[in-house]
C-alpha cells in the first residue's frame, strides 16, 4: 500500500471519528421539542413560567458546558416519554421544559441559586464538578422540587411525576 494511500485511510478514519464524537454529544437547540423553549428575559420566565398555570421543569444551562450537553436530551426524551403518557390518560397535565442560559440570564439565575457550572478550564482537566448543573420544577408559580447534577432518567420520571402530582 502507498504512502498516499495510507494518509487517506487515516484521514477518512479520523473524520469519520470526528463526526461520532460530535453526535455523541450533539445539543439539539436547533430542534426543541414541542413542548420546550429558550426563555429570553426575566419578563419572558414571568410570563410564561411563574404566572402559567401549567407545570414546567426549568433547565438552567450554559451553551459551552459539556455535562449541559448530555443532560439536555435526557430530559428531553424522559418529558416527551411522559407526556405522551399523560396524553393516552386523557389529562391536561402536561409538563413543559424552559431553558434559561446562566450566560445570558445571570441575574435570573442568581434568584434560583444557580452558583456556577464547569468552567473550560475545569473540562479541559476534568475536574467537572456536576452538582452545578440545576434543574428546578415549578408548578403554579412555586418551586416544587430541584436536582443538580447531571442526573438520570430514574431521577428526571421521578422529579415529573412529582410535578405532575
Amino acid at each position: 500500500m502507498s504512502a498516499r494511500c495510507l494518509q487517506t485511510a487515516v484521514r477518512n478514519v479520523q473524520t469519520l471519528w470526528m463526526i461520532n464524537n460530535r453526535r455523541q454529544f450533539q445539543t439539539s437547540t436547533l430542534r426543541l421539542a414541542a413542548n420546550a423553549f429558550h426563555v429570553k428575559d426575566d419578563g419572558d420566565f414571568q410570563k410564561q413560567v411563574l404566572d402559567s398555570k401549567k407545570p414546567f421543569l426549568v433547565d438552567f444551562h450554559a451553551t459551552w458546558c459539556g455535562p449541559c450537553k448530555v443532560l439536555e436530551p435526557r430530559l428531553e426524551k424522559v418529558l416527551t416519554n411522559h407526556n405522551n403518557k399523560l396524553k393516552e390518560k386523557a389529562t391536561d397535565a402536561e409538563v413543559k421544559l424552559a431553558k434559561v442560559d446562566i450566560d445570558q440570564l445571570e441575574k435570573l439565575s442568581g434568584k434560583y441559586d444557580v452558583q456556577a457550572v464547569p468552567t473550560e478550564d475545569q473540562q479541559k482537566a476534568y475536574v467537572i464538578k456536576l452538582q452545578f448543573i440545576l434543574v428546578v420544577a415549578i408548578k403554579n408559580g412555586k418551586e416544587v422540587a430541584r436536582f443538580t447534577g447531571a442526573a438520570d432518567e430514574k431521577r428526571i420520571q421521578k422529579m415529573l411525576d412529582e410535578l405532575s402530582s
